[in-house]
């Protein structure tokens, strides 16, 4: 069964329909075989796969599920009221089946001490156009 979303806004950060060797995910059947369409087996370095949208955002989608600083709001069965913080984005052992999408949206609530090799933090800069006038 293929899950269809209406939001307005693409389901990928690049347009509605899925392409290879855009982001790093599983690609095959989880957790059996990889078919590595997209060059990768684990972790893939920074920027290794073209710029996911026109902006020219890298690894917005999967590779590493990354640690927001928003805290995580929603009630889990059997939830032991930990704090929780958001993690968004897909890694690399997350794969389409239809079921749930993979987006950049997709949430989860991790407790703070928690850690995984599929789990890291997005660097970002303020760029100050009036200064930097070159940039494009």
């Amino acid at each position: 069964m293929m899950l269809l979303i209406s939001t307005g806004t693409p389901i990928y950060p690049w347009g509605d329909r899925f392409e290879h060797g855009r982001a790093n995910l599983w690609q095959g059947t989880f957790p059996y075989e990889n078919l590595l369409k997209d060059g990768f087996m684990g972790l893939a370095p920074v920027n290794a796969l073209p710029p996911q949208n026109g902006f020219q955002l890298y690894d917005m989608l999967g590779n590493t599920w990354e640690w927001t600083s928003s805290q995580f709001k929603e009630e889990l069965r059997g939830s032991t009221h930990e704090t929780m913080y958001v993690v968004k984005g897909a890694s690399f052992l997350d794969y389409r089946d239809g079921t749930e999408p993979i987006r950049v949206s997709i949430r989860r609530g991790r407790p703070p001490h928690y850690s995984a090799h599929n789990l890291g933090f997005r660097c970002a800069q303020t760029i100050n156009y009036g200064k930097n006038k070159g940039f494009r």
